[in-house]
């Protein structure tokens, strides 16, 4: 007589296992966090409710420029740099400074979002009447809309140059150690060993700035230093105030005491 096998303990609830795992599966897919990683490179992460729904965050009302601060607040939120924007909310993560310049209208305001600790993150905005608020930092983009909001305009070499120094400076990444150079001598090297082949490196390579009337608005060439290296910027700046260019490497690994 042939016996059947006892069936073996548990054999039954395997169906039932999987069946339920792939219940779990479909429930997790429905809520999987999507990454927000913004314009600034934070990343955060939201489910889909969380991101149609959610609001900026409050400012308080006692805080540095309350107003201009909720403005850029919300351009950060809704940007997608939301991690940026809660540090910009808050008084005591940033604070903001008004910045003098000789290109916007007397009507807009520079401001400068700036953390206290020695690595914070930092920002440019410009405000304007109408609520009209402009991020500038890391957006070439930014300085583009706001030329064209504001109505810039250039009329002489001279405004060119100060367009141009503006537009360098102000769309940079402010976490790298980045500035203008009007002449050999505004270059930063170490304080620390000898420096002279660099200093002779920098003498033959750095010119002033030179701007050259065309018939479309100005040619520029002018020279900045990002941390260890130097490189020549070369472009065009309009009548309406639009700039653009290229960079060029001319010295690179120079002594320098910081690399950002």
């Amino acid at each position: 007589m042939r016996h059947h096998p006892h069936p073996r303990p548990g054999r039954a609830s395997v169906p039932i296992r999987i069946a339920v795992a792939a219940l779990a599966a479909a429930t997790m897919i429905g809520c999987t966090p999507t990454a927000d990683p913004g314009k600034d490179g934070q990343q955060t992460m939201e489910t889909p409710s969380e991101s149609a729904s959610a609001a900026p965050p409050g400012v308080p009302g006692d805080a540095d420029h309350p107003e201009e601060r909720r403005r850029v607040v919300r351009e950060l939120w809704e940007s997608g740099s939301r991690d940026t924007a809660r540090i910009v909310a808050s008084p005591e993560s940033m604070h903001v400074k008004t910045v003098e310049n000789d290109v916007l209208p007397k009507e807009w305001e520079l401001l400068l979002f700036q953390g206290s600790g020695p690595h914070s993150a930092a920002i440019y905005a410009a405000v304007g009447p109408r609520e009209s608020t402009i991020l500038l930092s890391r957006r070439p983009e930014g300085y583009a809309k706001l030329a064209d909001t504001a109505e810039i305009r250039v009329d002489s070499a001279d405004k060119a140059m100060a367009v141009t120094e503006f537009f360098l400076d102000k769309t940079r990444d402010l976490s790298v150690h980045q500035f203008f150079l009007r002449g050999p001598d505004d270059a930063e090297l170490s304080r620390f060993g000898d420096v002279s082949k660099a200093e002779d490196q920098i003498a033959r390579a750095v010119k002033k700035p030179v701007v050259t009337e065309r018939r479309k608005g100005y040619q520029v060439v002018a020279f900045v230093q990002r941390a260890d290296r130097i490189e020549r910027w070369k472009g065009t700046v309009t009548g309406d105030g639009k700039v653009s260019g290229t960079f060029t490497p001319v010295i690179t690994d120079l002594p320098v005491d910081t690399l950002r």
